[in-house]
């Protein structure tokens, strides 16, 4: 049998597309049309409607739940205002009302203008590094200091005139005055006796009764104390003072060396076999546990955010500090989270700051 040998083929490259012996009215495929309206030839009408009106709700559920996220998060600054938080603004602990039975309790809205606020009387701290048993110790001594002694028996005061003018004849002046001068020409004038001419002295300017001189001196007593009262007040300090006296609070609520005797331990882990590791005595207060760092970051965020929303709308440091503490914030909150597992400390430090996800949780942005 012969064998069969193929008919030569051009090898030069086609420059037209193949196509069939029989073509139709178009001469290339829809895929290769040179313009958009001439590739729209060729679809269905109500396929394109179909089609934009899925895009459209799609896009329209999208922003549904990003706003639903967004809400659930929470504001990433302040979170939800609890009694404590708002607290930071006076540096005053939070009055317990019946809404409010606790300082501990999540507040699900903003407070009212007319909310029960701090009350001054439940307060410790005062400004300038005081307390108030020290101001009223301090008030109690003064007192003692300005009241005079009392005065002497009627027999012995008449004593010791008489001993004390016996032997100077009188010139025409009165007693108490003679004795002054007396005293007065003393030779010994480098060593005077102060306690003598005290006491001259009183006996000859006070001219009024016992009872009016001690009214008199409770009035100024009472207006000292008033004095005192209203400068050592943290209303009238600065917002230095005010975040000093937040930091001390922080520290009493959230320090460890108060927590650990109210709170249960955190959970344990399911890995651990062996037994817990021997925990080392505390020495002081804790000032530097992730829960105090916390509180003290959201009590300075406070401050900010408070001042950005007021007066420094233009404040671009400011601005930029803010984003600071919130994503400082937010690396704390994490790492606590993953160490005491969800445990009751970081629930107890959630609740009374009022954290909610969007302050750790995800990417934050400003």
């Amino acid at each position: 049998m012969p064998p069969r040998i193929p008919i030569a083929t051009c090898l030069r490259a086609q420059s037209t597309p193949p196509s069939t012996a029989t073509r139709s009215f178009s001469s290339t495929p829809c895929s290769q049309a040179s313009t958009v309206t001439q590739r729209r030839k060729h679809r269905d009408p109500y396929a394109i409607a179909q089609a934009r009106a899925k895009k459209a709700a799609n896009l329209s559920r999208q922003e549904v739940l990003k706003k639903e996220r967004a809400s659930s998060l929470g504001d990433p600054v302040r979170g939800l205002t609890t009694p404590f938080v708002r607290s930071f603004d006076t540096a005053l602990p939070p009055e317990p009302s019946a809404d409010t039975p606790s300082t501990q309790v999540r507040s699900s809205k903003s407070p009212s203008e007319d909310a029960i606020g701090p009350k001054t009387e439940t307060d410790n701290h005062l400004n300038f590094y005081l307390t108030k048993e020290e101001l009223a110790r301090g008030l109690g001594k003064s007192q003692w200091l300005t009241t005079p002694a009392a005065q002497d028996e009627p027999e012995e005061a008449e004593g010791k005139k008489a001993r004390r003018d016996g032997g100077k004849e009188s010139r025409g002046l009165d007693a108490e005055i003679s004795g002054i001068l007396g005293g007065a020409r003393d030779a010994d004038a480098n060593n005077p006796d102060w306690e003598r001419a005290a006491e001259t002295m009183k006996d000859f300017t006070t001219g009024m009764s016992p009872a009016a001189r001690k009214k008199i001196l409770e009035e100024e007593h009472a207006t000292a104390q008033e004095a005192l009262r209203r400068i050592s007040s943290l209303a009238l300090g600065s917002s230095k003072d005010r975040l000093r006296v937040n930091k001390q609070r922080c520290i009493d609520v959230f320090g460890r060396h108060n927590t650990e005797q109210t709170l249960p331990p955190k959970p344990t882990s399911a890995g651990v076999t062996g037994g817990e590791q021997q925990k080392v005595e505390r020495v002081g207060a804790d000032t530097g546990s992730s829960e105090v760092q916390i509180a003290i970051l959201t009590a300075k965020i406070r401050a900010v955010a408070d001042f950005l929303e007021t007066r420094g709308t233009m404040d671009k440091v400011n601005k930029r500090n803010l984003r600071l503490l919130v994503h400082r914030r937010a690396k704390l909150l994490k790492y606590l989270r993953r160490k005491e597992r969800g445990g009751p400390r970081w629930q107890n430090l959630v609740e009374t700051l009022g954290l909610t996800d969007g302050t750790w949780k995800g990417e934050i942005t400003l």
